[in-house]
């Protein structure tokens, strides 16, 4: 039953029919229980059939076969010019292989960069009610400022946040709220704005919207702060450090961070 299953695959191979093929090979591994170099070898061939035919195929499937075929030359005795053309056709798909990744690689960094302009898109929108914002802002137009501001704010722009949290801080335009401010300060913080980190701690350090005075809480977001380069936590942190508000007192780190 296997030789005439196998007589199929030949005979399907000739015909070019190549899934055919694979089917009857399928039923030969089957029906013996195991995998044979003569099986193997068949199925080394359709896949560089496939491959010479500029045919889209699985490579890693083919380089499965391939790996496998050699692997018996442990076991069994394959003829050396068939070794050699397995070794071969193994060269060739791995350069296939190492083609289509590149491909796929070039296809992500496209895509990445299409992605970041997308973003830069959005956060150019975005950067521009904001600085429209402080201009109605500098107008005394805090109608206007605000609007501009919590669009901005509301889509994710931490410096149109800690604006929104300044118009309630200073009641520009709106009556004073500090539970308001510390709430857009406390989101801006959250996406990682430095500014945002210095309006928490001087909150914690002031002892405001019913916080308890707390210095080391102060110290602790000053310097998150401080890591984002926001210059008033910067100075806040040197402060803290020279006069040992929160943390232990530290004078040369103080100077350092003046400077």
């Amino acid at each position: 039953m296997a030789k005439v299953a196998f007589e199929d695959a030949e005979a399907a191979y000739t015909k070019g029919e190549l899934v055919q093929t694979t089917r009857h090979l399928d039923k030969v591994d089957e029906l013996l229980g195991k995998v044979t170099p003569k099986s193997l070898y068949l199925r080394l061939q359709v896949w560089k059939t496939a491959y010479e035919g500029n045919e889209d195929g699985n490579l890693k499937g083919a380089l499965q076969t391939v790996n496998s075929y050699l692997e018996l030359a442990g076991s069994y005795d394959i003829p050396e010019e068939k070794l050699m053309e397995a070794a071969r056709f193994k060269m060739t798909l791995q350069e296939k292989q190492k083609i289509v990744d590149e491909r796929i690689a070039s296809e992500r960094r496209e895509k990445e960069r299409i992605e970041n302009l997308k973003k830069m898109q959005v956060e150019f929108k975005r950067d521009s009610a904001v600085v429209e914002g402080k201009k109605a802002k500098n107008n005394k137009d805090y109608t206007k400022a605000m609007e501009l501001f919590l669009g901005a704010a509301e889509k994710g722009n931490t410096e149109a946040m800690n604006e929104v949290g300044d118009l309630f801080f200073f009641a520009e335009g709106v009556e004073k709220n500090y539970s308001k401010a510390f709430d857009w300060f406390q989101k801006a913080a959250k996406e990682g704005s430095g500014r945002g980190w210095y309006n928490v701690g001087y909150f914690n350090e002031k002892g405001l919207n019913g916080l308890v005075e707390n210095l080391k809480e102060a110290f602790i977001c000053y310097e998150k702060g401080a890591e984002l380069d926001d210059l008033d936590a910067i100075y806040f942190l040197g402060y803290a450090l020279e006069y040992g508000r929160g943390t232990t007192k530290d004078l040369t780190k103080a100077k350092e961070l003046y400077e």
